[in-house]
């Protein structure tokens, strides 16, 4: 125990210490910040996941169906759990209990698997692989799930920003001695916008137009325009999930599952390679 400990969890530490020290002190401003989350998350951990699955066979992907069953339904299970616990007990917003869902309910295996499994059990491809199937059901199942609750979440507001939008357009529209000029970037003359500036045909019919009849339209034209604005922003379900899985991290044990499934071996001298780049 003492050995495990002193090879596999004080080095964790350590590193999890310097990061904080870093970050306290400003080591990195946020761009090489963003350049090494960049290098971890698109290079080295999908090179780590990608050699770790690739070594298998078919008849070892059998075996560990069970495992990778209970891979599913508990990860998934548990992040689910996770928010609806936060949106019946702490009375969060769904996008608020969505990630609260993926930092509880999504196990950091891929990033720690190979820290802390592989100096316990061994670097082996039994090892390895649990690692890659947790990691591929954590990037292809619970965060695509947890960001289409978080778009779910941001058009339930935005749709409410709209339908108060709408209100107080209709108040405006029974009372026109009452209108407010607005402060809109187009209430200009339409000769003096220039060529390169886009407006609607409706903005450009209210621009011609006088008075409250004027300003009346021009909020209509307005509305309309972020109205269809804002529904163009908002990402499908299946817009989550494609993204999700394009990414590196997620796009490699896919590849490498794919590639074990239909019988194509990656050559044992090219390991050294993405090991190197892995660490």
């Amino acid at each position: 125990m003492f050995t495990i400990i002193k090879n596999d969890i004080i080095p964790i530490l350590i590193i999890m210490i310097l990061g904080y020290i870093c970050g306290k002190f400003h080591v990195f401003d946020d761009d090489q910040r963003q350049g090494l989350n960049k290098l971890v998350l698109n290079i080295a951990l999908p090179a780590a996941l990608f050699i770790s699955i690739v070594k298998a066979t078919r008849k070892i992907f059998a075996k560990d169906i069970v495992l990778t069953l209970i891979s599913i339904v508990g990860v998934t299970g548990l992040f689910m759990l996770s928010y609806y616990l936060d949106k019946v007990m702490f009375h969060r917003t769904t996008q608020e209990a969505a990630v609260c869902a993926l930092i509880a309910g999504s196990p950091t295996i891929g990033f720690l698997g190979f820290a802390v499994l592989d100096p316990i059990y061994g670097n082996n491809v039994s090892t390895n692989l649990v690692i890659g199937i947790v990691s591929i059901v954590v990037n292809a199942i619970t965060i695509p799930i947890g960001l289409a609750l978080i778009n779910h979440g941001q058009a339930k507001i935005r749709a409410k920003v709209a339908k108060s939008k709408s209100k107080n357009t209709t108040t405006q529209l029974d009372k026109p001695d009452k209108i407010k000029k607005p402060e809109l970037a187009r209430d200009v003359d339409v000769k003096s916008i220039p060529d390169e500036v886009s407006i609607t045909d409706a903005e450009a019919k209210a621009l011609r137009e006088k008075g409250a009849k004027r300003e009346i339209d021009l909020i209509r034209a307005e509305y309309e325009y972020t109205k269809l604005e804002e529904k163009d922003k908002t990402p499908s379900v299946w817009d989550s999930v494609i993204n999700a899985i394009k990414q590196p991290v997620a796009a490699a044990p896919l590849i490498a599952v794919i590639l074990v499934l239909i019988g194509i071996h990656i050559p044992n001298s090219w390991a050294p390679t993405f090991n190197l780049i892995a660490k």
